[in-house]
């Protein structure tokens, strides 16, 4: 995910958010940067999180290879050359490297599903066929989907508690549905008497779905998950769109409480 430079100095910053605006706007941006500098992490909070990061990517390593049953935590520690009781501090369970894996992936692709809601395709079927290509990230070796077949596993045959954890991160991606159904439906491209929740829920199970599929078959490659997903979409949103005896102005289901 594309990342802010964050050593980027404050005239830099000011410049970008002062274009198109006039002399006191900018000199207003200059103030609030001022007034509210960038706060930079400490050394101690910086080595904590190359060490996380470190040993997830080596758990992650050795998921693709061994799988998540043959894995111990001793061969977390080996393969990121430090001691068990290390990993133990930053995961107190094995469990626990799967639920930070799945937060890595969720904030890498946050980028990518915001690209889509900032200009979304102008048919509703693009838009959220748009939306569960990104979800499929860079997952593309069959070493990645291998990955993606263990940490789902162990999601179904888990504990309660880690499929809790796996459904609520994963669970976050409803968010960027709402949010995309919701725009289509202000632009008039929906139906306004559509019940956002209930079609979030009905997309978000076809993403499910094709996101399973896809780390299932070795064939299969992240456009093939956008066109099947185009036809899925198309067929979904003919039913979705406005009809001659909706009413305008008609307000679409309440948003989704948190």
């Amino acid at each position: 995910m594309d990342r802010r430079n964050a050593h980027a100095t404050r005239e830099q910053r000011t410049q970008v958010r002062s274009e198109g605006v006039s002399r006191s706007r900018a000199a207003a941006a200059t103030a609030t940067l001022n007034e509210f500098p960038p706060v930079a992490l400490s050394l101690r909070a910086r080595k904590k999180q190359a060490q996380q990061r470190a040993l997830l990517e080596a758990a992650a390593n050795l998921f693709r290879r061994r799988g998540y049953e043959a894995t111990r935590m001793e061969d977390v520690a080996a393969h990121a050359a430090v001691s068990t009781k290390t990993v133990y501090n930053y995961f107190p369970t094995k469990q626990g490297l799967i639920v930070g894996l799945l937060n890595r992936d969720r904030d890498r692709l946050r980028h990518d599903y915001e690209r889509v809601l900032r200009a979304p395709p102008t048919d509703p079927a693009e838009g959220l066929a748009a939306l569960i290509r990104a979800d499929v990230g860079d997952v593309e070796s069959e070493a990645d989907k291998r990955l993606w077949r263990e940490l789902l596993a162990v999601a179904t045959r888990g504990h309660r508690q880690v499929l809790d954890d796996f459904e609520s991160n994963r669970r976050d991606f409803t968010q960027y549905i709402e949010r995309l159904l919701r725009a289509y439906v202000d632009k008039g491209q929906l139906s306004p008497t559509l019940p956002v929740e209930v079609a979030v829920d009905i997309v978000y199970a076809v993403n499910a779905f094709d996101f399973r599929e896809y780390c299932a078959a070795k064939r299969m490659k992240p456009s093939d998950v956008l066109t099947q997903a185009r036809r899925q979409m198309k067929l979904l949103v003919q039913d979705w769109r406005p009809r001659p005896h909706d009413v305008r102005g008609l307000k679409p289901a309440p948003r989704r409480k948190a």
